[in-house]
């Protein structure tokens, strides 16, 4: 389930956030947070990715020496919670065995450079010939913006997960909208320590501006509406296409219009798409 959260910083009196140049410092501030549900059913986790709450780790407003510690929920109605985030300096003994699970999770980007066949140009004008035959071999670069989140998890089912891989977000993830993200690859590796046992996750996105159609259909296949069989006008029987100007049956395929007849105009183009992955929502992975 989705949830959509309205928060909003509210005031309360607190300790200053006060440290030296090295970030040591021997007071600690909270920050808190009015959140209200859209829905009901929301649990303290939804709330806690809920964007506008900080995350473990992150640095206060006013200090940067200042991280955040501690996060807790205070659910006071069915929508209405209150969220304390905890900061203090004090810097991590390295000796110390602190709780992996604890990590934040590590996110990168890089770009992704490719060339796909297109079939029109980026004002939605047909690639044909003046005669109205769709050019073939034509590409577009596209540059997709790629992802990676890493990401301690107590768990890894391999087969739940598995059917996430080729999809596509239904709902918005990490500020994308729905539609735009698509998962490509997920490794895990189980690590042993003295103390702790959890599995180190690794999951790649790409991400994909919709180009000459919407959000929801950024990663659908996209081709120009063209044949060898167009609908004849006055029977609505299947016949031949035909060369413009001439009798001769057409020997390349040319533009069809929404309702099967051949397209006579050679400044149109008809184009189809279709969805060739199913969809996921990204956000029930706890990964953010």
């Amino acid at each position: 389930m989705s949830f959509n959260f309205n928060v909003i910083e509210s005031w309360e009196s607190d300790a200053d956030a006060s440290s030296d140049a090295s970030g040591k410092g021997d007071s600690e501030v909270s920050r808190h947070f009015n959140v209200t549900a859209s829905i009901g059913g929301a649990r303290s986790y939804d709330v806690l990715r809920a964007q506008g709450i900080p995350r473990l780790r992150d640095s206060y407003p006013l200090n940067f020496y200042y991280v955040a510690r501690k996060r807790s929920v205070n659910q006071k109605s069915p929508l209405y919670f209150e969220v304390t985030i905890g900061y203090d300096s004090k810097i991590a003994d390295p000796d110390e065995n602190e709780n992996p699970l604890d990590e934040p999770a590590k996110i990168s980007y890089r770009t992704i450079n490719t060339a796909e066949p297109v079939s029109e140009d980026i004002d939605g004008n047909p690639i044909a010939t003046v005669n109205g035959e769709p050019i073939d071999g034509v590409q577009m670069p596209i540059a997709d913006l790629a992802m990676t989140i890493r990401r301690n998890l107590p768990t890894f089912n391999p087969v739940s997960i598995f059917g996430f891989v080729n999809t596509v977000n239904n709902t918005a993830f990490w500020n994308f909208p729905a539609g735009t993200v698509k998962m490509v690859d997920i490794s895990a590796e189980n690590v042993f320590s003295t103390e702790f046992e959890y599995w180190d996750v690794s999951v790649d996105f790409e991400m994909r501006k919709p180009i000459r159609t919407i959000a929801e259909r950024a990663w659908w296949a996209r081709v120009a509406h063209a044949g060898l069989l167009v609908k004849d006008r006055n029977s609505g029987e299947q016949m031949p296409a035909w060369v413009a100007g001439t009798n001769e049956n057409a020997t390349r395929p040319v533009f069809i219009n929404p309702s099967g007849y051949q397209e006579t105009d050679s400044t149109v183009g008809h184009w189809l798409e279709f969805q060739l992955m199913e969809e996921s929502d990204f956000n029930t992975l706890n990964l953010l």
